[in-house]
């Protein structure tokens, strides 16, 4: 497969070695004319990469981080460079050992107030559960990047704005960040993101031509069907959201209410010799309020063409087979009630049909 235009709606940029493709590529697939399939395969490909954003849109620890690494090999000349080093590597190690024990008396707490734990047993599992684990390097990365380093934190005396940039340098090098690294994941909108692109866009690279072309073939029928399938998961919400809308404006936020009205009708239409007829029928169009209508056969026909059976037979049709069309009949919106007189379901498509026992038949 040959395609010489660029197949990316993104600048793909070369994270300071990290291998990523020039704009136009010798392989992958023709784009479909969806943008939605292409921004998603855009940002799935491991072939490209996001540009980092204007300086404008970046977070204040975001642009002295970019601009302490752009000037770190002047930085690393300084004489003090090793000791603040050494002494940085420490306060690390410091603001993780508080983090972890501050998640941790977070989650004991809770479980004291849970009741899951006795309190006396308080002190006792932080210090045996406060231990500083990967995850935590993880969350103090993301929390001096995103520039949300709580008040309490050791590091935010020396990463404030207009600190020294030694010591910055020296903090985001003891937490594991790198020139690299911090385009990266500024670019990639975390580190865990960064390095998971990285190692894909490595394993990408790695492959021969007709592998690569394959994998691109793979990834865009893959976006094809994670986007048809947002579609549908979008729709179907949007459906259930109209229907609780109807659902609100039929019944209000007293269904208790709604039910025993609706029980009240039945009730008077029996006292009138209605009995019920059928309890299994259902409009095809959902209804927006309750209402009880009654007449003879021919007029609810016309009033109630959707009221059908499960089958789609049309419920008063097919009793039109069987009774006259002066029948005294009623139809019930908003609901299928019982024999007893009992509501059984409400709905905004629900109806019962009843018959006046003395009516004639066909």
């Amino acid at each position: 497969m040959e395609n010489t235009r660029s197949n990316s709606s993104s600048i793909p940029t070369i994270l300071d070695g990290i291998k990523a493709a020039d704009i136009k590529v010798n392989y992958g697939p023709d784009l479909p004319s969806d943008p939605e399939v292409v921004e998603y395969f855009d940002k799935l490909r491991p072939d490209t990469w996001s540009i980092i954003p204007p300086e404008e849109e970046l977070n204040p620890q975001q642009r002295e981080a970019l601009a302490v690494f752009g000037n770190a090999d002047n930085l690393r000349e300084d004489p003090g460079y090793k000791i603040i080093t050494t002494t940085s590597r420490m306060l690390v190690e410091a603001e993780a050992r508080r983090l972890s024990r501050q998640k941790t008396t977070q989650v004991v707490d809770k479980c004291i107030k849970s009741g899951m734990i006795a309190k006396e047993n308080r002190d006792r599992l932080i210090d045996r559960h406060a231990k500083v684990t990967e995850g935590t390097i993880l969350t103090l990365r993301r929390q001096v990047l995103d520039d949300e380093l709580d008040e309490d934190s050791l590091l935010c005396e020396y990463l404030q704005l207009g600190a020294s940039n030694l010591g910055r340098l020296a903090i985001l090098e003891c937490l594991g960040f790198s020139k690299a690294s911090v385009r990266g994941a500024i670019s990639c909108g975390s580190i865990d993101d960064y390095e998971s692109k990285k190692s894909k866009s490595e394993e990408f690279f790695a492959l021969t031509d007709k592998e690569r072309e394959e994998k691109l073939e793979k990834l865009l029928k893959q976006s094809e069907r994670v986007i048809k399938q947002r579609r549908a998961d979008r729709k179907k919400r949007e459906q259930e959201a109209a229907l609780e809308a109807a659902y609100k404006k039929m019944f209000g936020d007293d269904l208790e209410g709604a039910t025993r009205r609706i029980e009240r009708d039945v009730e008077s239409l029996q006292q009138d010799g209605y009995a019920l007829e059928c309890l299994s029928a259902k409009l095809i169009h959902n209804r927006e309020e309750t209402e009880l209508i009654t007449g003879n056969l021919g007029e609810l026909r016309q009033a109630f063409p959707d009221l059908c059976y499960p089958s789609g037979l049309n419920a008063l049709d097919y009793l039109a087979e069987k009774c006259s069309a002066d029948t005294k009949m009623a139809v019930l919106v908003g609901a299928q009630v019982m024999g007893t007189g009992k509501v059984y379901a409400l709905g905004t498509n629900l109806a019962t049909i009843y018959k006046k026992s003395d009516s004639s038949e066909g």
